[in-house]
C-alpha cells in the first residue's frame, strides 16, 4: 500500500512538473516569436544611413535636447532645460550604425553601468531625421546649422 501511493505521489508530481515546462515552453516559444516579428518588421521600416550623414548637432522637436554626434564615433546629450548631472539627460556616449539603428552607449558615472539604447532611423536628410526608439515612439530632430 505504501509502494503504491508514493507511485501515486511520483506520477503526479512528474505530471505537474510536465505542465508546468510545457507551459513555460509555450511562453518562451509565443515571446520569441514575437520578438522575432518585431524586429522583423524593424528592420523593414528602417532607412539606410551612413555615418556622414548622422555628424554634427541635432535638436529634437519640442525640447531643449540636443544630440551631438562626432565623426569618431563619440557624442554628447545635453538637455539645456535642466541643470541635473544625470545619465538619462546629459551625457558623453558612444554611437554606431548598423542596419538603419543608431546604437548609443552611454557610460555610468554611478555604479560603472553602460547604457544601451537603440533606435531605428525611419527618415533622415541635411536637415532632419525621424527615428523610433524601443518603446515604438517617433522622434524628430531638425539639425542645427553653424
Amino acid at each position: 500500500m505504501k509502494q503504491s501511493r508514493k507511485k501515486i505521489a511520483i506520477a503526479f508530481a512528474s505530471i505537474v512538473v510536465l505542465t508546468v515546462v510545457a507551459l513555460c515552453f509555450d511562453t518562451v516559444s509565443q515571446r520569441f516569436s514575437e520578438m522575432a516579428t518585431s524586429i522583423l518588421h524593424r528592420k523593414q521600416r528602417s532607412t539606410n544611413i551612413v555615418p556622414e550623414q548622422l555628424c554634427g548637432e541635432w535638436v529634437q522637436e519640442g525640447t531643449q535636447s540636443h544630440w551631438i554626434y562626432y565623426p569618431d564615433g563619440t557624442g554628447s546629450k545635453v538637455n539645456r532645460s535642466e541643470f541635473e548631472d544625470d545619465d538619462e539627460h546629459n551625457g558623453n556616449f558612444e554611437w554606431s550604425i548598423s542596419d538603419g539603428e543608431i546604437r548609443h552607449v552611454f557610460r555610468g558615472r554611478r555604479g560603472n553601468q553602460n547604457i544601451h539604447k537603440y533606435y531605428t532611423v525611419t527618415a533622415i536628410n541635411s536637415g532632419s531625421m525621424k527615428h523610433k526608439d524601443g518603446y515604438g515612439r517617433t522622434v524628430s530632430f531638425s539639425k542645427v546649422n553653424h
